[in-house]
């Protein structure tokens, strides 16, 4: 059990550090974000203004789907990207169905609340229309990184 409670002090210690870092903070305000997620995006994106776009920036992470027809071959995903902020944001996406979302937030008065509604939304979205896990994380993944791109550049 001594693994367990050196678990325990490093992620309350990645907690706390997060919640020092203004964009950190407000990146783990959403759902689906934890510490861990939001010190990859931030690191792998270094600037989050440098892509124009939250297509781009989404694009960036390997979260787009890249159509590559040919022949008897249909849309394939690219590998191309950067997979530690795609699968932060996949197992953030997969947290979410287990947890079930909570309700969508009234009045949101930050860009992070409409984040987080935006998020929780989707994710009502991909259950009413029926789609499979594995499609729904995607889209919902993909919604985090947006969502992280706009937070990224809030004022």
């Amino acid at each position: 059990m001594e693994l367990d409670g050196s678990i325990r002090r490093i992620d309350a210690s990645m907690k706390r550090e997060a919640s020092r870092d203004p964009l950190m903070a407000k990146l783990t305000a959403l759902d689906g974000v934890g510490p861990i997620a939001a010190y990859v995006s931030v690191s792998e994106a270094c600037e989050f203004s440098r892509f124009p776009t939250a297509d781009e920036y989404v694009s960036y992470v390997g979260l787009a789907p890249v159509a590559r027809n040919s022949g008897t071959l249909k849309a394939q995903r690219s590998g191309i990207g950067h997979s530690h902020t795609a699968a932060c944001f996949k197992s953030g996406a997969a947290s979410l169905f287990n947890s079930h979302s909570g309700p969508l937030i009234a009045s949101p008065a930050s860009a992070a609340e409409r984040g987080v509604n935006a998020i929780r939304f989707k994710v009502r979205e991909t259950l009413e229309r029926g789609m499979k896990p594995r499609l729904r994380n995607a889209v919902i993944a993909r919604t985090i990184a947006e969502e992280a791109w706009r937070l990224g550049n809030a004022d």
